[in-house]
């Protein structure tokens, strides 16, 4: 999907900035429990992987299943779950899970190996994980979600995206312009209508 001239100068379309941005602050002991969440299956494996996305943006292609499983059931690991630890760290830690999740999603070497279902909880759960945070990383998100407009390959997630950049937008800028609100709000009904009609048909 096309974003307009401004939009795309405003949201910044950006697969890894927001990966770097939430990697700043995690501790090498987090990785280390991302890499172990599936019962320590292939924990070094993924460790290995994780290190790279974070320390030099080296993305494998296609993703493991192995890596992919991990970082799903780390972005479900939340304030309800047992050894949840309250503070900015763990929201954190699965917001990263979740914008790993989205940038992989968009790469159509993995859309051709793994099941991308569901993505639109993963979303969700990274707006929830957001707002424990500071808003450079509200900032940051955008445009990973404005990168992935750009390369959505799933009809049913535009909506989705638009609400989330929208959301975010409202809150790392107070001062966004009517103008943009509105394309955004113009551009998220009319996904909403296109996904409407796909389904129908």
């Amino acid at each position: 999907m096309t974003l307009s001239l401004r939009l795309r100068e405003r949201l910044n379309p950006n697969a890894d900035e927001c990966i770097v941005s939430l990697a700043s602050s995690l501790e090498h002991d987090q990785l280390v429990e991302i890499s172990a969440a599936d019962h320590g299956w292939k924990a070094s494996q993924n460790l290995e992987q994780l290190i790279g996305i974070t320390a030099t943006k080296t993305w494998p292609r296609p993703m493991p299943f192995e890596l992919k499983e991990v970082l799903e059931l780390m972005q479900w690991h939340g304030p309800n779950s047992y050894g949840w630890q309250p503070g900015a760290q763990s929201y954190r830690r699965r917001a990263f899970c979740c914008a790993a999740l989205l940038r992989a999603g968009g790469d159509p070497e993995n859309q051709k190996s793994l099941n991308w279902e569901g993505e639109n909880s993963t979303i969700a759960i990274l707006l929830e994980s957001l707002d424990a945070l500071d808003n450079p990383d509200h900032a940051a998100a955008i445009s990973l979600l404005a990168w992935r407009l750009e390369n959505e390959p799933n009809d049913e997630n535009p909506p989705f995206l638009y609400l989330a950049i929208l959301r975010n937008a409202l809150k790392a800028w107070p001062e966004l312009e009517a103008a943009l609100i509105s394309e955004l709000v113009e551009r998220l009904m009319e996904s909403e209508a296109a996904e409407q009609w796909a389904d129908a048909t």
